[in-house]
């Protein structure tokens, strides 16, 4: 998946008062490794190999998405 918003938060758990461990720009890569709760994704980043959590509302399929 990618995100698709200017930036979004990768953060320690899956809420937005959990600490912000990175933040994301628009058209980076993360691979989902499991839902965790209503709207939040738990992902990895393939570049930094770090783990966390990111809205699902930011994020969109690489290919085919929006539209």
């Amino acid at each position: 998946m990618v995100v698709e918003a200017p930036r979004a938060s990768l953060r320690s758990g899956p809420s937005t008062v959990a600490p912000e461990l990175a933040v994301l720009s628009y058209g980076s890569e993360v691979a989902v490794v499991t839902r965790a709760g209503e709207g939040w994704l738990k992902v990895r980043c393939p570049e930094t190999g770090a783990e966390g959590y990111v809205a699902e509302v930011f994020l969109g399929d690489a290919i085919g998405s929006g539209g």
